[in-house]
């Protein structure tokens, strides 16, 4: 076969036309686009909610006010709960701390970007405590879909077979039972699989009562990861995936699944420990958490990317 030159003209207008075409696409696999996820810097995209919580002096324990004025745009009504299950006005074992690590990348909330490198400061958790938690309905109606997205340090000892469950990030839905998406944690021991592990899955809970929990994903202790995870009450399939930051943020494990409820809308949004689980003498560290109800992107991490899918109804 003869050996075609192109010229050089041809070729530059071959690569226009292709980038062209990349630019204007407004669906992928014929799901939406988040338009701000495009060629670029790392970015995490437009976020509805953010928590930087830049506005309180590190020490600070988290009252409802604090983590108000931390949440942008504000999310103005929190509720706290100590460790015996007491609802309280502060906790000391719930505080503002220094930043842990960078974003990772720009955040864009409300049409105003952040950049990588903004001011944030991290909530401090002591673990020697358990159900400790902080719990917001300050939430949109009719959201169906949404991402939670952040940063967690894993603090916690492995245990082994001495571990228990620590729910960290929980989105409930509307159902009068209360059905709810978890992060869930294991310090050690998970899932009845018979061998230690020191991992993340998702617990869902629905109409019917426990619904199950996700494959695992093996973690590190010590160490910082950012999630996302999925909450999708058109689809009932509830999505879990984890990022090391030190890496590029590159994937750890796979993507988990796990069913969950249908056909209501997201009620509240808690973090802590809403269980048993707990390590003496250590701290985990929860950072730039955000929501994402608008887009619902997932899996979302900020590396750089031509586009993200937003999840869509089958």
């Amino acid at each position: 076969m003869k050996n075609i030159i192109y010229s050089p003209l041809y070729k530059r207008s071959i690569l226009s036309a292709t980038l062209l075409g990349l630019l204007l696409l407004p669906t992928a696999n014929g799901q939406a686009v988040d338009p701000d996820r495009r060629v670029g810097s790392p970015n995490w995209g437009s976020m509805d909610e953010w928590l930087p919580m830049s506005g309180a002096p590190v020490g600070t324990a988290l009252t409802s006010t604090v983590l108000a004025a931390g949440s942008v745009p504000s999310m103005s009504s929190w509720t706290l709960v100590d460790g015996f299950g007491n609802t309280v006005n502060s906790t000391p074992d719930f505080r503002v701390a220094p930043s842990v690590g960078t974003m990772g990348g720009s955040i864009t909330v409300n049409g105003v970007t952040y950049p990588n490198g903004t001011a944030t400061r991290s909530l401090a958790l002591n673990n020697s405590v358990s159900y400790t938690y902080v719990t917001t309905y300050s939430i949109p109606s009719g959201k169906q879909q949404v991402v939670a997205n952040g940063f967690i340090t894993f603090g916690w000892a492995d245990l082994g077979f001495s571990a228990g469950y620590m729910d960290l990030v929980i989105l409930g839905d509307s159902s009068p039972q209360g059905g709810y998406v978890v992060l869930q944690f294991n310090n050690g021991f998970t899932n009845g699989t018979g061998s230690p592990c020191y991992c993340v899955h998702i617990e869902t809970v629905g109409v019917i009562g426990f619904m199950g929990r996700s494959a695992n994903i093996e973690i590190v202790p010590l160490h910082r990861y950012s999630f996302s995870l999925l909450f999708d009450e058109i689809n009932g399939l509830a999505k879990l995936a984890i990022f090391d930051p030190s890496n590029h943020f590159a994937q750890v494990g796979s993507t988990v699944t796990q069913e969950q409820n249908t056909g209501y809308t997201l009620n509240s949004f808690r973090f802590g420990n809403l269980e048993a689980g707990t390590s003496s003498g250590t701290t985990a560290y929860f950072e730039d958490l955000m929501l994402d109800w608008t887009n619902h992107i997932f899996p979302n991490s900020p590396r750089k990317a031509l586009f993200r899918k937003r999840v869509t109804s089958q």
